[in-house]
């Protein structure tokens, strides 16, 4: 975080104009979670990708609040067909 901090200082750059992308794994990570929780709070929009790729939690989405959710392209692949999966991604999104 300090790196990029530090590289934003020398640059100009303000937090609102980064925004940090992770995988649905790394936003599960505790420890990860603690240091986007910092980003954030500086500022930093975040966007998660390919979620539900792994063993989604909804949790994550509301402690973490990200400004964009990426679905996994598999819901996408599978909506056309009728059944559990295309219901799924409707609630999703």
């Amino acid at each position: 975080i300090q790196f990029l901090w530090k590289t934003m200082k020398i640059l100009n750059i303000t937090p609102t104009q980064v925004m940090i992308e992770l995988t649905e794994r790394v936003a599960m990570n505790q420890q990860a979670s603690l240091h986007i929780k910092t980003l954030r709070k500086a500022g930093h929009r975040l966007s998660i990708d390919d979620f539900g790729s792994g063993s989604s939690n909804v949790r994550y989405l509301q402690e973490l609040t990200p400004d964009i959710v990426k679905i996994d392209k598999a819901f996408v692949d599978w909506s056309a067909n009728e059944g559990p999966v295309s219901t799924l991604l409707t609630q999703l999104i």
